[in-house]
């Protein structure tokens, strides 16, 4: 389930479980863009939870997801690479796990390692390292063997089913974007720039009625905790 949460900082909330595995993972993001003279940058921000069940152990996702780079956007060859930080604790187990992705000669690379507290001393667990989207090895202190953690070439990406088109809400992703989406599809810009601006607007207007008849805008499967504003899944 995903729903964005906020306009004004633009926030997405997402959460996806598992029941049979027992896992379940509720994740807000932001993204933000920076343009150089012949690239761009998106950069992701905000933080998010993991929570194993079987083992009780909650994994707090500090730095989720390293940003992504495109580069020669005006001139020469496009490529796109991940490039940033990954940082993920588990307060129960005492691990930690630090991650960068970089390109490296036009590859890719993410390394990093797991290391946990032994009194004041932080220790190494492993080191991991291998190429993005590619594959993921660990290398454990123990034994100083390397084995593959995963493979992602490997993973058969699900078949996606919507709704039908007259069962959808209305100001659903699919229906408020459709025009966004079809025209970007066909390449022309000014149009899709056109209805993106359209949607803009009429959110804006929404807006303004809210404001002015005092109704606060809620999110409909989501909820903040004061205190630290993170949107977290309404356990149905």
């Amino acid at each position: 389930m995903a729903e964005q949460v906020s306009h004004h900082p633009p926030i997405s909330a997402w959460h996806v479980s598992n029941e049979g595995e027992g896992i379940a993972a509720t994740v807000n993001a932001s993204f933000g863009v920076q343009f150089g003279g012949n690239s761009v940058s998106v950069v992701t921000q905000g933080t998010g939870v993991i929570n194993l069940q079987k083992l009780d152990e909650k994994y707090e996702l500090i730095k989720k997801t390293p940003g992504v780079v495109i580069k020669n956007v005006v001139w020469g060859t496009r490529r796109m690479y991940w490039e940033g930080d990954i940082l993920i604790k588990c307060p129960k187990t005492g691990l930690t796990m630090t991650l960068k992705a970089q390109e490296e000669n036009y590859i890719n690379t993410i390394k990093g390692e797991v290391t946990r507290m032994e009194g004041e001393e932080e220790v190494v667990v492993a080191e991991l390292s291998g190429v993005c989207g590619q594959k993921l090895f660990c290398q454990s202190d123990e034994d100083g063997q390397s084995e593959l953690l995963a493979d992602f070439t490997e993973v058969v990406k699900p078949q996606v089913h919507y709704e039908k088109w007259g069962d959808l809400d209305p100001l659903s992703s699919q229906q408020v974007w459709a025009k966004v989406n079809e025209y970007s599809v066909l390449n022309d810009m000014a149009s899709a720039d056109s209805f993106k601006k359209m949607v803009e607007q009429d959110q804006r207007e929404r807006s303004a009625v809210r404001k002015e008849k005092g109704e606060e805008k809620l999110a409909r499967y989501f909820q903040v905790d004061e205190e630290t504003g993170f949107w977290s899944f309404k356990q149905t």
